[in-house]
């Protein structure tokens, strides 16, 4: 038995020998290349646990790789050393200059309304309609106005007292609104226009005014009358639908303290008045209050300030 067992030992002893000097030839020994063959020698790696992969190769730095030059050569879009950044100085901007501006002139530039602009209503303007007799109908209809009275068939001036004669006190009177009697009809309405009042409307030789103030008194009509070629008088009317002086009693308060004491009073039928005061050169002021028919029909109480030369 003992045999066996040394005989077993000595013969697994052999066989290992034979075998180590074998696997060791394999996996270390060069291999001689052959003819036409490229020489290359393999390196056992050295496992670690780690990836054996080989690491990434980092971009050569060698004389021979640059990175993009930044000389001569320009970014995109360039033509050469003459391009420059969109903006930059060299590229042309629109001036600022004065009067270089886009859209402006060779003169400096001006806000909107001032240098040679005209101004409206200004030397070389457009007249507006009516301002002119260029430019003015003939005649214009005035708008339907209810209020206004019914005009009579025929006008006479008052005439003073045959005794009366003008004192150092007796007011003066040239005209009213600015315009002096005897002016001619186009010279009014120039005036009338040019003086911003409200003209409603002219034509056979009268003049329709409307709101117009007299005396620190708003009368919501009014009419100039023509005779001869020039103003001959005036009319203001204020009306109510009842009998009501009030506004004829506070005008002639102020009158009285303007122009004196009347030179005439005279009671109306119905219970009206007139108050006439006169002046040099044949001029008067005749105050009013009577009733009368409108032109929109009925009676209407008006008290009515008239100027007449």
């Amino acid at each position: 038995m003992r045999t066996i067992v040394q005989t077993f030992a000595i013969m697994t002893a052999l066989s290992f020998m034979a075998a180590s000097p074998t696997i060791e030839a394999r996996d270390s020994a060069p291999r001689v290349a052959s003819r036409g063959e490229s020489r290359s020698v393999s390196t056992p790696r050295i496992t670690t646990g780690k990836s054996t992969a080989a690491p990434a190769a980092r971009p050569s730095t060698g004389a021979q790789t640059s990175r993009p030059t930044t000389g001569s050569a320009s970014r995109p879009g360039a033509t050469g050393p003459q391009a420059t950044r969109p903006g930059s100085s060299t590229q042309t901007r629109p001036q600022t200059g004065p009067g270089n501006n886009p859209g402006k002139g060779n003169s400096t530039p001006q806000r909107p309304g001032n240098g040679p602009t005209t101004a409206p209503g200004g030397p070389g303007a457009t007249p507006r309609p009516g301002a002119g007799p260029a430019m003015r109908p003939p005649t214009m209809t005035p708008a339907p106005r209810p209020h206004r009275p019914t005009p009579p068939a025929s006008y006479a001036r008052p005439m003073p007292p045959a005794a009366w004669r003008p004192g150092s006190g007796a007011p003066t009177i040239h005209g009213i609104l600015g315009i002096t009697f005897g002016t001619g009809f186009n010279l009014s309405l120039d005036y009338l226009y040019g003086a911003g009042y409200n003209i409603a409307g002219y034509g056979n030789n009268a003049v329709y005014l409307t709101d117009i103030n007299v005396l620190n008194y708003i009368w919501p009509d009014g009419t100039l009358f023509y005779s001869g070629g020039g103003l001959a008088y005036s009319q203001f009317y204020y009306s109510t639908a009842y009998y009501d002086p009030a506004r004829y009693n506070a005008v002639r308060s102020r009158m009285i303290s303007t122009y004196g004491l009347p030179v005439t009073t005279t009671v109306l039928p119905g219970g009206g008045y007139q108050t006439t005061w006169f002046g040099y050169n044949n001029t008067y002021v005749t105050l009013t209050f009577n009733a009368s028919s409108s032109i929109g029909g009925g009676i209407r109480y008006y008290t009515i300030l008239t100027y007449g030369n």
